[in-house]
């Protein structure tokens, strides 16, 4: 994650992906951002909807259900007052 935010600095990172097992990296990338990284989770294809990876990883700080959804979406919503990680 410091490679990235070095690349790309923000205040506020956000990293989404539809499989819970590789955010399991998202604990070791969630450790030197604290809440500077926001992890969304789009409920959508395979992976989102097996029941045994959704029991044994941690859920990520959002939940949608496509991975299209925050190009449409009020960031206020999403992401509580329009930046990602105060949600």
């Amino acid at each position: 994650m410091n490679a990235v935010a070095n690349r790309y600095p923000a205040r506020r990172q956000v990293m989404i992906d539809d499989k819970l097992c590789i955010p399991g990296s998202r604990a070791a990338m969630k450790k030197p951002c604290k809440d500077r990284l926001t992890t969304v989770f789009p409920r959508q294809r395979h992976y989102a909807t097996d029941p045994a990876n959704l029991a044994v990883y941690p859920p990520a700080d959002i939940t949608i259900e496509r991975i299209g959804d925050p190009a449409n979406a009020d960031l206020t919503t999403l992401f509580g007052n329009g930046t990602a990680g105060d949600a």
